[in-house]
């Protein structure tokens, strides 16, 4: 990966392995919560003969909605990254200098047990902060071209040739 385009196209397919994954933890954890939550409360129907307190039923109700809402935020996020993939790529074309570079791990599924913890859904991501621009750019990336975006984004940018190219090199004479 040598210039922006690369890293655009890169960027754009690993967007859309993360949107599969994200969609793949979504169905997944709603149709447990569902599963789950539908057996408690056959549980409490059968013990009490149906004579469950309205406010009982309603919240029994809405406790798989409570597991959805990470999802849905997350599910909102990728649908705007397309956007911030396209400013990102084009703040760098315009010679925006990168302040900071992170990148970590992030499980859609994260299960915490007593001695155990379960990670399912890995994805590595890099947090992007520019200097002349306010906002927090996180997007995903793959791991085996983690050290490759590093070292594309570390060089310096020139306006019309895309990444690498010379640079004004002032002196102290």
């Amino acid at each position: 990966m040598d210039n922006l385009p690369e890293l655009k196209a890169q960027l754009f397919e690993v967007h859309m392995r993360d949107k599969k994954q994200a969609m793949q933890a979504f169905l997944i954890v709603e149709v447990t919560s569902l599963l789950i939550f539908a057996l408690v409360g056959y549980v409490l129907l059968a013990g009490r003969h149906g004579a469950v307190p309205p406010p009982v039923f309603w919240v029994l109700l809405m406790l798989p909605a409570g597991a959805a809402i990470p999802y849905l935020i997350r599910l909102n996020e990728i649908a705007k990254r397309p956007y911030r993939i396209v400013e990102l790529i084009e703040l760098l074309d315009r010679g925006e200098v990168i302040c900071q570079l992170i990148n970590y791990t992030d499980y859609k599924i994260f299960i915490p047990l007593r001695s155990v913890r379960l990670k399912f859904f890995p994805m590595e991501y890099v947090q992007i902060v520019l200097s002349d621009h306010p906002s927090l750019f996180k997007l995903p990336v793959s791991a085996e071209n983690v050290e490759s975006i590093k070292t594309l984004l570390s060089r310096p940018v020139a306006r019309r040739y895309g990444i690498g190219g010379t640079t004004i090199h002032w002196s102290a004479n």
